[in-house]
């Protein structure tokens, strides 16, 4: 318990001191003051309070008031000596560190005070209480993290956010509703960060409200209870608290289709299935996986016999009729775009490839999903579902939404690369299986399985932790996963100050959807940037209108982003009358190399490009 507090206090204490820095604003001395050097790196964040000072007494002061042992003192120790260290290296001043342990004090006396009120709530409504508070708290520090956390949107978030300014049916990868969520976002906060992320928080917090009701209903309150804490914590699942993609929307869907198959194996009846039936076809504007949870339906239905009446009832019928229509955006969109989409996904998935057997893909793919789960606890789950195959309907229910799905996959992985996240939905009848084995009845274990889950919880919660702030432990660009959402606003902020040195009239493009995308996004007044192709596969913007002869005349801003050092396309150059290029850099808040780019100042628009054919969906 005390454990736990320490992590959850270290998590909250830290959002609460970056908020009170933005608030005061106040300035660190190795940057206020001449002749102060920074003995390590002076951040950019503000100096009032110190964060270090702020966590280290936050789980000092948990310790302190939980705790009887003379260990505890170490503990005061220890942060006495982390927050003296602030001031001595040059990056806070003593007030800093004042404040910070007041304030982290006074946050583990308030922590511990809750605790010990929630103790003393009946066991159910504990359990409630409990769950709400660390959802509402999950849900605040995720605000916290993307207005104030140092994570720029993905290229993905920013090309979904650009889908928003060309409504449609459908698009060229996916369907609509990504980008119908960011309009939602949007529309309430901003071209912003946040309004495009807000959506994630909401269908991350929900997403676990329908796990806590599922195992409730299925077996207790305790396995409801412990499932959605986990999916909170692992971090397949607490990123796309943050990010908005394809994925919080999916898993949301997929986990309204297990509530509502539940409905139906209580309640079979046609209005039931017509539900379910909407269920996944809406659940598939979101990503088209979402009709695998069609196949595992019919692997259950055809291989347990007391199942397979139900393909003499009208229900199935009426439920995949129902999909039909919801799912109708996409096949209108895609009867009057030539199947564009499910060329994309065939030559994504690589089936005009054929078979190729690749065993690294299928020991790769194992050792991602061990590490998007963590070790300790992806053993626990994949034991878990083997063991309910044959128990009860409840068992059996757990194990064919999560069997049939990894099957694929490994099979898959066996032909090409499988990416960590396409088997995610897998794991979520695996996450109530694991809830229900090795965490309902956590005081019957054996004292080594209690200390096995015990680490494989904190595990995951640290690797969570470390993911957001991977930019903390100091890692290259190479090993940080962060580093691919960095960067992006620095550039467009270049492109900026380029396009102030070119005469109207202008347009801007690029070469990769990637940077015309986060350039749409982050330059000033959000300009439509173009995209062009030399030499690349498909992608959304050859949909939309191109660069044309009406432009003949116009200078341009073209700017490319290039893996092996600085190259210019002599394609683009020889479209204009003349270009002149400079060369940027993009580095991290550590000074280490992130990408290479390049922008170009062209002048005259020659009224054409030379763009090569696409050569693959």
């Amino acid at each position: 318990r005390i454990i736990a507090l320490m992590l959850v206090a270290v998590a909250f204490s830290d959002a609460i001191g970056f908020v009170i820095k933005e608030l005061i604003g106040r300035v660190r001395p190795c940057h206020a003051l001449e002749g102060v050097n920074a003995v390590i790196y002076c951040g950019k964040s503000f100096a009032m309070p110190s964060n270090h000072a702020l966590n280290s007494f936050a789980v000092a002061g948990i310790a302190l008031f939980m705790s009887k042992d003379r260990l505890r003192y170490a503990f005061v120790a220890i942060a006495v000596l982390v927050a003296l260290t602030r001031p001595i290296l040059g990056v806070h001043y003593p007030s800093d560190i004042i404040v910070g342990a007041v304030l982290g004090l006074t946050f583990a006396w308030g922590m511990v005070r809750l605790y010990n009120w929630t103790v003393s709530l009946p066991e159910q409504r504990r359990l409630t209480v409990i769950l709400g508070l660390i959802l509402a708290s999950m849900a605040a520090f995720r605000a916290y993290y993307i207005i104030f956390g140092p994570l720029d949107l993905s290229p993905d978030e920013t090309h979904y956010w650009e889908w928003t300014r060309h409504p449609s049916l459908s698009y060229y990868s996916k369907g609509p509703m990504v980008a119908w969520l960011i309009t939602i976002g949007t529309a309430i906060f901003g071209n912003t960060e946040f309004g495009v992320r807000a959506p994630a928080i909401v269908l991350s917090l929900l997403s676990s409200l329908l796990l806590y009701i599922l195992g409730r209903d299925m077996y207790d309150q305790k396995t409801g209870f412990f499932a959605a804490v986990l999916f909170q914590i692992i971090p397949l699942y607490s990123a796309y608290g943050i990010i908005m993609t394809i994925d919080p929307p999916f898993i949301f869907f997929w986990l309204l289709a297990l509530y509502q198959m539940r409905r139906i194996l209580k309640n079979d009846t046609v209005i039931n299935w017509a539900l379910l039936g909407m269920i996944i076809g809406t659940g598939m504007l979101a990503k088209y996986t979402m009709a695998f949870f069609i196949i595992c339906t019919l692997c259950w239905f055809i291989f347990d016999r007391q199942k397979r009446s139900y393909f003499t009832r009208p229900g199935p019928y009426v439920g995949v009729a129902s999909m039909l229509v919801f799912f109708s955006p996409v096949l209108i969109w895609n009867a009057i775009n030539d199947w564009v989409t499910f060329r994309h996904t065939s030559g994504h998935v690589n089936v005009a490839g054929g078979f190729s057997f690749t065993p690294d893909r299928f020991f790769e793919f194992l050792g991602g999903q061990s590490g998007v789960i963590t070790p300790i606890l992806f053993v626990f789950l994949i034991m878990s579902i083997l063991r309910t195959r044959n128990k009860d309907e409840k068992g059996k229910f757990l194990f064919w939404y999560s069997a049939p799905i990894l099957i694929f996959f490994m099979l898959k992985s066996l032909q090409g690369k499988v990416e960590a996240n396409w088997a995610m939905m897998a794991y979520i009848t695996g996450l109530l299986a694991l809830s229900r084995d090795w965490f309902a009845g956590f005081g019957g274990l054996k004292k080594i399985k209690r200390t096995l889950v015990i680490v494989g919880v904190c595990l995951a919660f640290i690797v969570s932790v470390v993911a957001h702030y991977a930019s903390d432990l100091g890692l290259p660009p190479k090993l940080d996963p962060s580093a691919k959402v960095k960067g992006w606003v620095e550039v467009a902020q270049e492109a900026d100050k380029a396009l102030k040195d070119i005469d109207e009239p202008v347009f801007i493009f690029s070469n990769s959807y990637q940077v015309a995308s986060e350039l749409s996004f982050y330059m000033e007044g959000n300009p439509f940037v173009y995209n062009i192709n030399i030499g690349r596969r498909m992608n959304q913007y050859d949909l939309w209108p191109g660069i044309d002869e009406s432009m003949r005349g116009h200078n341009a801003l073209f700017v490319t982003m290039s893996k092996k050092g600085f190259y210019f396309p002599e394609l683009v150059n020889n479209s204009f009358r003349e270009c002149e290029t400079i060369k940027y850099k993009a580095m991290d808040e550590d000074n280490n190399h992130l990408r290479d780019y390049v922008l170009a100042l062209c002048k005259e628009f020659k009224g054409k490009i030379n763009e090569r054919n696409i050569n693959s969906y």
